[in-house]
């Protein structure tokens, strides 16, 4: 439940979008335990949402979640290199896995943006924007945000 607080606050649905306050929420469901929670901590550190933007907490926080078995965080873990040698394709693999095994909406962003800057794979707009409309249907913002960016009419 406070994970899903944190989210609401992140996305801003049925609540005033505030990163500072999912954070808080994200915590409070981390240290109980929670490794959806965690990913979603190293995710906001990663992109500096709610906090200042820095790599080594980001990487602590995904290395606690894939440690708990998260496939979300497992992508994050070979995308970057985190204690292992990088390797786009099993990121993909561990993030396809997240996004149809528990629908992790932030999995299929980075999937999406994988597709788009060509990571691992041949550079595809197309796919890319299959992957950010998943996103987006579940309810990202920042997947909403990037398919406006990318000229998708019709996303809400």
């Amino acid at each position: 439940v406070m994970n899903t607080i944190g989210f609401m606050y992140e996305q801003g649905e049925g609540v005033e979008l505030d990163y500072r306050e999912a954070m808080s929420w994200y915590k409070k469901a981390s240290d109980f335990g929670d490794d959806v929670a965690m990913f979603n901590m190293g995710y906001m550190y990663d992109h500096g949402k709610g906090v200042e933007r820095n790599h080594e907490k980001a990487v602590k926080w995904n290395r606690e979640a894939a440690d708990l078995g998260n496939d979300a965080a497992k992508g994050y873990i070979y995308e970057h290199g985190v204690g292992v040698d990088q390797d786009y394709g099993e990121a993909m693999k561990w993030y396809k896995k997240a996004s149809d095994s528990s629908g992790s909406t932030k999995a299929a962003y980075n999937i999406g943006a994988m597709y788009e800057r060509g990571a691992g794979v041949e550079p595809d707009i197309a796919e890319a924007i299959t992957w950010y409309k998943k996103s987006a249907a579940k309810g990202n913002k920042e997947a909403r945000d990037k398919l406006a960016g990318l000229g998708v009419a019709g996303v809400e």
